[in-house]
């Protein structure tokens, strides 16, 4: 009886580790690439053992700052026995203060997309730097991860949605994500080359140059089979490369 109390406690322990990484991964495709959505099931049951490496493999395909690994609660009450558990992210981000009025002296309120990519949840602690003489940008090369964004860009324009997104941040750096609205939809987009330096100030600017990757060839072989061709795209790729 001990025995069947401990593979049936074992086995809830691992399906609610499946689930909650499960939960992490719908999170990332709903807003890089809904139509993957549908394989995490299929994913997680190949990487039913060591879910974690799926997980920080999609992370690093998106460029996103993976969490820490998710323990059981039997193999997280034992360490917390043990040991005081302290979870720290080593990313990095830079912004500006938008006001002085958080009604507790030790808070700061950040917004979802910055603590996304530090892979921090609401309550965690985070450390504050004062960063001096960030240079004034003049050049950004962003990649979306939908083609869609593309799409909308080459009928719209970018230039002034561009214009309004931007406004949400004082500084970019490389790698970065930041998210770019059209008619209130949120893409997301990473920041693969800023110029004259990889973090760069753009409060106040109107003469920051702004250029395109195309989307991960992945995400566009499944946007619209019917009216992409992915022989171009492959050729475009090239050439930017």
């Amino acid at each position: 009886n001990n025995n069947n109390n401990n593979n049936n406690n074992n086995y809830n322990d691992n399906n609610q580790v499946l689930n909650q990484y499960k939960r992490r991964i719908e999170n990332i495709y709903r807003s890089t690439n809904p139509l993957k959505i549908s394989k995490i099931d299929g994913w997680l049951r190949k990487y039913k053992d060591n879910p974690h490496d799926l997980y920080v493999k999609i992370c690093k395909n998106y460029g996103i700052l993976p969490k820490s690994k998710i323990i059981s609660n039997r193999n997280n009450n034992n360490r917390k026995k043990n040991i005081s558990m302290k979870r720290k992210s080593f990313g990095k981000q830079y912004c500006s203060v938008y006001e002085f009025s958080s009604p507790q002296t030790d808070s700061a309120y950040l917004p979802h997309w910055m603590m996304q990519n530090l892979g921090i949840d609401e309550g965690d602690k985070v450390e504050l730097q004062s960063q001096f003489n960030i240079c004034k940008g003049n050049y950004c090369k962003l990649q979306p991860f939908k083609q869609e964004f593309m799409d909308k860009v080459s009928t719209i324009g970018y230039k002034s949605t561009l214009e309004h997104s931007l406004r949400h941040y004082s500084v970019l750096s490389l790698n970065q994500r930041i998210v770019v609205e059209f008619n209130h939809f949120p893409y997301h987009c990473i920041i693969k080359e800023l110029k004259p330096a990889n973090v760069i100030s753009i409060l106040g600017s109107t003469d920051l140059e702004i250029e395109f990757l195309l989307p991960p060839l992945e995400n566009i072989n499944q946007y619209d089979q019917n009216n992409i061709n992915v022989n171009d795209i492959q050729q475009q790729q090239q050439q930017q490369s």
